[in-house]
C-alpha cells in the first residue's frame, strides 16, 4: 500500500499575528510600568513581564508546531495553552462525520467512547476542507484495501 507523507496543517496566520501583537503590547506595558518607580507600578510591571514571557513562549510553540499532523495511520492534534500532542490512531476509526465543516470533524470509532471530535477553528478555511478530504480518503482507502 502506498503511504502518504505526513501532511502538516498550520494555525491561521491571523491568530499568530494577533498573539504576536498582544505579546508586543504586553511587553510595552511592562516596560512602561517599570519606568514609574512606585511600588504598585513595579508589581504590575513584574506581573505583565511574566505574562509577556508566557505569551512569547506560546507564540514560539504555535509558530514551530503545526495544529494538525496527518499520516496514513494517525492524526496528531497539538492543543492547549502550551500545545501538547494528542495522537489518534486511524486504525480504530470507522468513519468521519461533520455537519459543519467550518467548526469540527468527528472521527467515529468502533465504540462510542473511541470517537474523537477535532476542532477545526484554528485552521484556514481551505485547510479545513483539505483536512476533511484527506481524513475521509484515508478511511475509505483503509476499507477498500480490507475488502479486496
Amino acid at each position: 500500500m502506498h503511504s502518504q507523507p505526513a501532511v502538516l496543517f498550520k494555525r491561521k496566520t491571523l491568530d499568530i499575528v494577533v498573539t504576536g501583537l498582544l505579546t508586543l503590547g504586553l511587553l510595552t506595558l511592562s516596560i512602561l510600568s517599570f519606568r514609574n518607580h512606585s511600588g504598585p507600578w513595579a508589581a504590575a510591571g513584574i506581573l505583565l513581564g511574566v505574562i509577556t514571557l508566557l505569551m512569547a513562549a506560546r507564540l514560539c510553540i504555535a509558530v514551530r508546531k503545526p495544529y494538525l499532523d496527518l499520516t496514513d495511520n494517525r492524526v496528531t492534534v497539538y492543543s492547549g495553552l502550551f500545545p501538547k500532542a494528542n495522537h489518534y490512531s486511524l486504525e480504530h476509526i470507522q468513519g468521519a462525520h461533520t455537519n459543519r465543516p467550518e467548526t469540527y470533524i468527528e472521527l467515529l470509532g468502533r465504540e462510542e467512547d473511541k470517537s474523537v471530535r477535532i476542532d477545526l477553528h484554528p485552521l484556514d478555511k481551505a485547510d479545513r476542507i483539505r483536512f476533511i478530504f484527506l481524513v475521509e480518503s484515508s478511511i475509505n482507502r483503509k476499507f477498500s484495501h480490507k475488502h479486496r
